[in-house]
């Protein structure tokens, strides 16, 4: 019973739950951004997250990534992807899509 006592106890000490980063990102997303996908990666450590979406220029991208760097969540350098395929577009306005790669330093 006692090792599967301490099994269970490494189980639950490993478990990883993005809940906490994820709440900051929807709470600090911009007015005019918009995410397509956003990809948790339990790499070692505390992982990363890929947010992928657009925009109505990349101006408020640069307030997106911004506020992402005040976070307590992630680490202060965010790879940046400008993507160049299958823009959407309405009334003639392209929109700027992005891909950020967000490196988590905590989860809580």
């Amino acid at each position: 019973l006692q090792e599967r006592l301490k099994i269970v106890k490494q189980i639950v000490e490993t478990k990883k739950n993005p809940w906490n980063p994820v709440q900051y990102i929807a709470k600090n997303i911009p007015e005019n951004v918009w995410l397509t996908s956003m990809i948790y990666n339990p790499e070692p450590g505390a992982g990363s997250m890929t947010l992928t979406g657009y925009s109505v220029d990349y101006k408020i991208q640069g307030e997106f990534q911004e506020a992402l760097k005040q976070s307590i969540f992630f680490d202060k350098y965010i790879e940046y992807k400008k993507v160049t395929n299958s823009t959407p577009q309405t009334n003639s306005k392209e929109f700027a899509q992005f891909e950020f790669i967000l490196k988590l330093v905590r989860l809580d």
